[in-house]
């Protein structure tokens, strides 16, 4: 579901991009689909939360594998 919103979302931008009413495009659909905004905020904030998490559990493998060496 998730994914769905990001596609969306990343869609829109891509069509904004590209069409020539740039900012007045953009502004319609967030007025209208304001959710949009707001999940794609908490899916990339969770997802950079979960990159970091993931890092800091390599890196402490790591450590350990190069402690035991």
């Amino acid at each position: 579901m998730i994914f769905i919103y990001l596609f969306i979302y990343l869609f829109i931008i891509i069509f904004n991009l590209s069409s020539k009413k740039k900012s007045t495009y953009i502004l319609t659909i967030f007025q209208k689909y304001p959710k949009t905004e707001v999940l794609f905020l908490k899916f990339s904030l969770f997802f950079f939360f979960f990159c970091f998490c993931f890092c800091f559990i390599l890196l402490e493998k790591n450590c350990k594998i190069i402690e035991k060496s």
